[in-house]
């Protein structure tokens, strides 16, 4: 069966409610979810449509219903696919949570699954999303994400990427960018030139540094045509990284991380100079 169509439109901004409870605040402020979980509950139809109306419903029709449930997100680039994701998963992660207060005190309890799930988000941007003429934040893949439920809280999540845009390694636009994460080790070890990740990224053979990528020494990062671009509102590529160092630590990955950049050190350099020997 086919459940509730929501239609949404990408403001570019963000937006507050203009009626219901929680008028005046940001349409994704954490305390609407209950109200929304409640209006989907008692059948009520008073506040506005909302992406957090569809996840209410997916999670009450798994939690009372034991119905497996699935919620597609889909539309043109720009349209605000990743952002509506994050608000499913911010949804599920709220309510899931919620439940597992009832039983665990949560402030002995390790990381959470939530918090794992919720960690994965700038790892998946980071190595999947770029700048595009039409999308500063642009999801160069598609995503399948299960995730899994036991009476409302969530024992767990497998997510899985198709149709990589694997072109885009050797030939990024004029006027884009190419995968973010490039950037961001870039810069970040501009900003941390003694951290472990410098020392594994820069190399004085080469005649370079990575770390002054902007002023064109990383010729791998220039566009094939026109001017390359380095920089994209909205998007801190030093913060972004913090975060995927902490979200790989969060999830378990903190002992192959060396590997993992290793490769992006090695895609950064394909064009250095051959020094002999």
């Amino acid at each position: 069966n086919i459940g509730a169509i929501l239609v949404a439109v990408n403001p570019y901004r963000d937006v507050n409610f203009v009626e219901g409870p929680q008028k005046g605040r940001s349409i994704v402020c954490s305390d609407s979810i209950q109200d929304y979980l409640h209006a989907v509950r008692t059948n009520s139809k008073k506040l506005p449509p909302h992406i957090f109306a569809v996840a209410a419903r997916a999670f009450i029709q798994c939690k009372d219903n034991n119905l497996n449930q699935a919620v597609i997100i889909s539309g043109d680039s720009g349209s605000g696919k990743t952002v509506t994701t994050k608000l499913v998963l911010k949804f599920l992660q709220a309510v899931s949570s919620e439940q597992e207060a009832k039983h665990t005190n949560l402030d002995e309890r390790p990381s959470s699954i939530e918090e794992k799930i919720e960690h994965t988000n700038p790892i998946l941007e980071s190595f999947g999303n770029a700048k595009t003429m039409r999308n500063n934040n642009s999801s160069r893949f598609g995503k399948w994400m299960e995730i899994l439920s036991d009476k409302g809280k969530i024992m767990g999540a497998n997510i899985e990427q198709y149709l990589l845009e694997k072109s885009r390694v050797v030939a990024p636009g004029s006027g884009e960018r190419n995968f973010h994460i490039l950037y961001m080790v870039c810069a970040y070890v501009r900003e941390n030139p003694d951290s472990w990740l410098a020392g594994l990224v820069e190399d004085k053979t080469v005649g370079y540094k990575v770390a002054d990528y902007q002023e064109g020494t990383v010729r791998y990062l220039k566009a094939i045509k026109g001017e390359p671009c380095y920089v994209v509102d909205g998007w801190d590529d030093v913060k972004m990284m913090d975060r995927v160092l902490a979200g790989l630590d969060a999830i378990g990955m903190t002992n192959v991380r060396e590997q993992i950049f290793s490769i992006v050190a090695c895609i950064l350099h394909p064009l250095r100079p051959f020094v002999p020997n």
